[in-house]
């Protein structure tokens, strides 16, 4: 498969996955406006006496559509509000291809009230069709929101999405190949990658498993992304060459995948294999999306646990999380009810509704929420899902509020194609500085910088 449709496919798995469990657009983005406090349920239950339903069409995909009407049976009880939806089951790669022919085509009366969409492809969206969606900053207390995540659906000072899961990145392990190897989780948290080598090296020797999994670099990614670092200029340019933080995690990688601490999978289903499958791999590191992916092994059951991400001590800043997935809820500005749409949203996926929305969320579609007084308030230690021990979701939960901010860009997809090509290339042997040279070069052709 060439290199193109692989990416295109990992984007496609990410879009996917990332809401199975489950930065800023510019410097200024990173300033969010200041908030607003989000509508309790009394000042909402005013609204309520309007005798007709409000009427919305939305797009999403997969349990997002149950998971939609489920919220809008909530928000009737709790405010006495009836939102009528109609959703549509639309693929997330779909949804974003339907934005693009619309809006180029002059015509979107085809598009829905409301759309769900992956956090890392909003602001090219936002940027490239600034009319199209509904500002919701006054919405939401922005201040109860992980930062890195609202920062990803933000532009110039104002918001645009809000968020349904969290994209935080997370370490699995399976505890009973860490052990057999004399480690625990603890060896593993708030470690350096440099340490983690040590380990997986030592884990491999003792045991034949490979420390972690990964497939079309996506660990580079999370690296990179983890230290906050931009990939982008003032001046709107790719800042790839010569970048620190790049060059760290592409020498970091390839020392692992060197030292059989990382098992390069040849696609998907070898990744999934690598620890569904057997002892090939002890860990993971991805959005928390994968939780949802690993559990599909009912025999490893309570064998897994959950910590933060090694950091890149090398470079200033870096820490030890950083989100990797995730979606939101847009609301467009075609939308004759947008005001009713963006309460209804704000209310029960940032706002007081999650207080009970929660347990829907998390039981039944596996999903975990950014909103800081539910993960704040001891309510995933209670979460027993007969896979996790007690205590893992509570990791997961608070990993969003640590992730740094990381900047992007309308190139943000073209640059890390562009740095995976350079992965690989260092990895047959070549040249890193030749290799980055080689993608900021595409880059900039591609954007006429």
């Amino acid at each position: 498969m060439k290199l193109r449709n692989i990416l295109a496919l990992l984007l496609t798995l990410a879009l996917i996955f990332s809401m199975a469990a489950c930065s800023a657009a510019t410097t200024e983005t990173a300033q969010t406006t200041e908030a607003t406090q989000a509508p309790t349920a009394t000042e909402t239950a005013t609204e309520a006496t309007t005798s007709e339903p409000i009427q919305l069409h939305a797009w999403a995909w997969l349990t997002n559509v149950d998971g939609l009407y489920e919220a809008a049976a909530e928000y009737e009880q709790l405010t006495g509000i009836k939102i009528e939806l109609t959703v549509d089951t639309i693929a997330a790669a779909d949804i974003l291809t339907n934005i693009t022919t619309t809006n180029e085509s002059g015509d979107i009366s085809s598009l829905p009230d409301v759309l769900l969409m992956q956090d890392t492809d909003s602001f090219n969206n936002i940027a490239n069709y600034p009319d199209l969606f509904y500002d919701v900053s006054s919405y939401v207390d922005w201040t109860q929101v992980a930062e890195a995540k609202a920062s990803l659906t933000s532009n110039n000072g104002m918001h645009y999405g809000i968020p349904f899961d969290s994209g935080s990145s997370i370490a699995m392990y399976r505890t009973d190949i860490l052990e057999s190897a004399g480690y625990t989780i603890a060896d593993l948290t708030d470690i350096s990658w440099d340490r983690l080598i040590e380990i997986g090296e030592d884990v491999y020797a003792k045991t034949g498993s490979y420390l972690l999994s990964d497939a079309w670099e996506m660990i580079l990614a999370q690296m990179i992304t983890s230290t906050g670092a931009t990939l982008f200029n003032a001046d709107g340019s790719a800042n790839i060459a010569g970048n620190e933080a790049v060059i760290a995690a592409i020498e970091t990688y390839k020392e692992a995948i060197d030292n059989h601490v990382i098992y390069n999978a040849s696609d998907w289903n070898d990744y999934v294999a690598s620890f569904n499958g057997g002892t090939v791999a002890a860990g993971v590191i991805n959005g928390c999306w994968i939780a949802m992916i690993v559990n599909a092994a009912a025999d490893q059951a309570y064998l897994w646990d959950a910590t933060n991400l090694p950091n890149l001590s090398t470079v200033s800043g870096s820490a030890h999380s950083t989100n990797y997935g995730g979606s939101s809820w847009f609301v467009l500005n075609k939308c004759e009810n947008a005001d009713a749409a963006a309460k209804f949203l704000a209310y029960m996926y940032a706002g007081e509704g999650m207080n009970t929305y929660a347990d829907y969320m998390t039981n039944t579609l596996g999903f975990v929420t950014t909103y800081q007084p539910v993960v704040n308030s001891g309510y995933y230690d209670s979460v027993d899902d007969g896979y996790y021990s007690s205590g893992f979701w509570t990791t997961v939960a608070k990993a969003a509020a640590a992730a740094p901010i990381f900047p992007t860009s309308v190139m943000y997809t073209s640059t890390f194609n562009n740095i995976t090509v350079a992965m690989q290339d260092v990895l047959a042997g070549g040249d890193i500085t030749t290799a980055l040279d080689t993608a900021q070069a595409n880059v900039d052709f591609e954007f006429g910088n």
